[in-house]
């Protein structure tokens, strides 16, 4: 999407509360930080700032994989372009409005 590589990685927090949610959210969440890898666009635009934008996104759930919402930053300068998922949690319905 970028034209450019994308660095994408998990936050040491992010992963921490991913654990706490088990095993198939940890898969999950490491499969959208390959699809942010090849577009960091993803999901819901939540804001930005000096560059950074913030993005929410929704894990659906499974019979392993409980409904998780996912927060990261995308940063395209400077190179390499960035994600950072930085926060992961249960989703409630409130975190993305009517989604």
């Amino acid at each position: 999407m970028t034209g450019r590589e994308v660095v994408a990685v998990t936050t040491k927090r992010a992963q921490v509360a991913a654990e706490q949610l088990g095993p198939a959210a940890v898969r999950a969440v490491g499969a959208l930080r390959r699809d942010l890898a090849e577009n960091p666009r993803l999901g819901l635009l939540r804001g930005a700032r000096d560059g950074a934008e913030v993005y929410v996104t929704h894990i659906e759930r499974t019979a392993e994989t409980p409904a998780v919402t996912v927060a990261y930053v995308f940063a395209p300068d400077p190179p390499p372009p960035t994600v950072a998922i930085a926060l992961v949690q249960p989703h409630s319905s409130a975190d993305v409005g009517d989604n």
